[in-house]
Order: structure tokens, then sequence, then C-alpha cells
């Protein structure tokens, strides 16, 4: 897998705002889909960590695991512990 840096632009890993009624999990969550949808991120391929998110977007982890958590939720990807998650 790249770098987290070549999966976002910079554009992208400043567009979460705090000072938006949105939640940024939601924020991030809504990015995430987006790029699952349109094709970024095809069937199988492996996400950033919740760590590289946390990271990458300056959020806190747990604000990484709930994004990942409701795509997740919505069928979009498939978490296993110490694998990884993938787009399914």
């Amino acid at each position: 897998m790249h770098s987290i840096n070549h999966l976002f632009t910079p554009e992208q890993r400043a567009s979460l705002r705090a000072d938006t009624p949105t939640p940024l999990y939601h924020q991030l969550f809504s990015l995430l889909k987006t790029r699952i949808l349109n094709g970024t991120f095809s069937y199988g391929d492996r996400l950033p960590t919740e760590e590289q998110l946390s990271q990458a977007f300056g959020v806190s982890r747990i604000t990484a695991k709930r994004a990942m958590d409701e795509l997740s939720a919505g069928g979009l990807v498939a978490r296993q512990r110490g694998r990884g998650t993938h787009v399914v």
C-alpha cells in the first residue's frame, strides 16, 4: 500500500472541519464512502489503518474508528482484526 499521502490530496486531508454541525467522524466517513463508490478504492483494496487516518486528517483515533465502523455497518468494507479493513 502506498503512503497515505498518496491516497488523499492535501485538500482532502485538510477538508475535515470541526466548526461545522456535521461530526468529524461523519465527514471522514463521507469522504471514504465517496472514494469507495467512485472507484478510487476498489474491491479488495485495503484501507489505511485507524492510526494512519487519524494522523493524516488530524482527528482522534476514536473518530477514525467510528468512521470505519460506519463503513462496515453500511456493508462497504469488511474489518478483520490483524488483517485490516478491505473494500467489499
